[in-house]
């Protein structure tokens, strides 16, 4: 298995090839071309990539999922609590209960205000169900992680790897309002993956 980190802009995506290939994340507004220059010089042709996972619907996860689904045909694969965004251009609007959280909130959502994106159909639709990614040849599955937003997911490889989307960033004191059930879920996933 090989894992690419695609340096796509504000947030990152990564190609993970196994059997098949599998897109995590989009990228952000107008990355279209740093992501064919990225997977080409990784040697992978897009066109081989057989689905997207969304991990949540924020600009910077879903600016390119259009341009990215046009262009290679991959399944487009979301969670039903961020459908309406992802197929209707919305943005997810950051919130926050802190003083500093409250003016990076105003900072990102005036700057997301002009920031349009492009409507992008969804093929596959995840609820609180694990989703197993064999049918695209990688050895994992989706799991639903509600935190950094309501509708959060995560790739979880057989061989351990995770990738969680931005869960991570609800740590910072900033955007504590979520803090509690992004822990609480973290501890159940956690648990449940230790099982398996």
């Amino acid at each position: 298995m090989k894992i690419i980190t695609l340096k796509t802009g504000f947030s990152n995506s990564y190609l993970i090839k196994d059997k098949g290939i599998i897109l995590v994340d989009a990228g952000s507004y107008n990355s279209f071309n740093v992501f064919l220059r990225e997977t080409k010089k990784n040697g992978i042709n897009p066109k081989e990539i057989s689905a997207v996972v969304i991990t949540h619907c924020h600009w910077d996860h879903i600016g390119c999922a259009k341009s990215v689904k046009e262009y290679t045909n991959a399944k487009i694969i979301v969670h039903a609590a961020e459908l309406d965004i992802l197929e209707n251009g919305k943005h997810l609007i950051v919130s926050s209960l802190t003083a500093r959280g409250k003016i990076i909130e105003k900072i990102l959502n005036i700057y997301n205000k002009n920031k349009q994106i492009e409507p992008c159909e969804a093929d596959i639709i995840v609820n609180g169900e694990e989703k197993s990614l064999s049918e695209f040849g990688i050895n994992g599955k989706i799991v639903f992680t509600p935190g950094h937003s309501s509708g959060s997911v995560s790739v979880i490889l057989d061989s351990g790897e995770a990738f969680v989307g931005d869960m991570a960033i609800n740590v910072s004191p900033w955007f504590a309002n979520r803090l509690c059930l992004f822990l609480r879920k973290t501890l159940q996933l956690s648990k449940k993956v230790g099982k398996n």
